[in-house]
């Protein structure tokens, strides 16, 4: 009962149209709060004084008791008559200015709207970072292209990665990529230390590695497969898809486990349980500021100035090595042994997806 009356009372007040007593040479000045409207008019009518002697106010603050005034009015007229008496009072003319009421209410409706809006733009955000993962939590339907990732439980920021939504059924978060260049000065240099290679670097446009950590986070989340794309200088390309993949903590040396393998390049990262001194299943991963290689000799990173990866004693595979042309000869750059020996990739991609969404 109490609800409707008010709701009755302010749907008076926008309804009741009069002649504004406040209008200055063709202007008139809005009200600041109810409590402005009421300390005009308190005293011009019965009614408006009966209401005076229900509430114990002297004068309402501006802004400050608009609500207190609802209130009391809700308290103090719950009688059919008390509500009669005051929409005769609006619709005779002789009360409230009702163009300072409409004013008044049509501000702060705007300024309701305004954190309506802001409260459904830092809902969205919050949803995007619940759900917004890796590229398997896309919409369905979404391209192919850039997309801002939570990664982690923990993210206080997005990672601006790449997705992959097409080739077998999409979903794939591309975590390293290396394009094709006319030149070797214009690719990324990957022989980094491992502070680099923990957060990552580049851009995910071009060269890009997403960081350890984020793979980590990643792959500690649920189960994830793994494929990686080749490119030879040919024109030719080729692909390996592992069923498993999961990259262990720093703690751990972020050692990389992967297995289940197929495709058409080759195993150079489990070798089938072949060539086992140069295997990377198993590996933990270096650096040439950080030897975690098996080799008791050299250090693989930096003795072949190589960058990072999951050396053993070295490796049958190094996708981050340097960027080299074909008439570069010495072998050591862009490799995947199974598939071109020595011969440099062009461009290489790794990409994973979580295993269960698409089986």
């Amino acid at each position: 009962m109490k609800l409707l009356i008010t709701l009755a009372f302010i749907a008076a007040f926008l309804n009741g149209w009069c002649c504004s007593r406040t209008v200055k040479d063709g202007h008139f000045k809005a009200p600041s709060s109810l409590g402005d409207i009421f300390n005009k008019n308190r005293k011009k009518t019965p009614v408006m004084k009966d209401f005076n002697l229900h509430t114990n106010f002297i004068e309402y603050p501006s802004g400050e008791n608009d609500l207190v005034i609802m209130n009391s009015i809700q308290e103090n007229y719950e009688r059919p008559e008390d509500l009669d008496n005051i929409l005769t009072l609006l619709n005779d003319g002789t009360g409230l200015d009702m163009r300072q009421m409409w004013e008044y209410f049509s501000n702060r409706m705007k300024r309701i709207e305004k954190r309506i809006d802001h409260v459904k733009s830092q809902t969205s955000e919050i949803l995007s970072r619940l759900s917004t993962v890796d590229c398997s939590t896309l919409a369905e339907g979404s391209p192919s292209g850039m997309y801002n990732l939570y990664i982690g439980s923990r993210a206080t920021h997005a990672v601006r990665a790449k997705c992959d939504q097409e080739t077998e059924g999409g979903g794939w978060t591309i975590i390293l990529q290396r394009i094709a260049h006319e030149s070797e000065d214009l690719a990324t240099n990957f022989s980094r230390e491992l502070r680099d290679y923990k957060v990552g670097f580049g851009d995910p446009e071009t060269d890009f590695w997403i960081g350890l950590e984020n793979v980590n986070q990643l792959s500690n989340s649920r189960d994830y497969q793994l494929r990686i794309d080749l490119e030879d200088f040919k024109g030719d390309t080729a692909f390996a898809h592992y069923e498993k993949f999961y990259l262990e903590d720093e703690s751990h040396g972020y050692r990389m486990q992967v297995s289940g393998y197929r495709g058409n390049a080759g195993d150079s990262l489990t070798n089938l349980g072949k060539l086992d001194n140069y295997t990377a299943a198993g590996m933990m991963f270096s650096t040439y500021d950080e030897d975690r290689d098996t080799s008791h000799e050299i250090n693989c990173s930096q003795h072949w100035a190589i960058g990072g990866w999951w050396f053993n004693r070295c490796s049958w595979a190094n996708l981050m090595g340097p960027y080299r042309l074909p008439e570069t000869g010495n072998g050591i750059g862009i490799n995947w042994h199974m598939w071109r020996n020595k011969e440099y990739i062009k461009a290489a991609s790794m990409m994973i997806r979580p295993t269960r969404s698409y089986n």
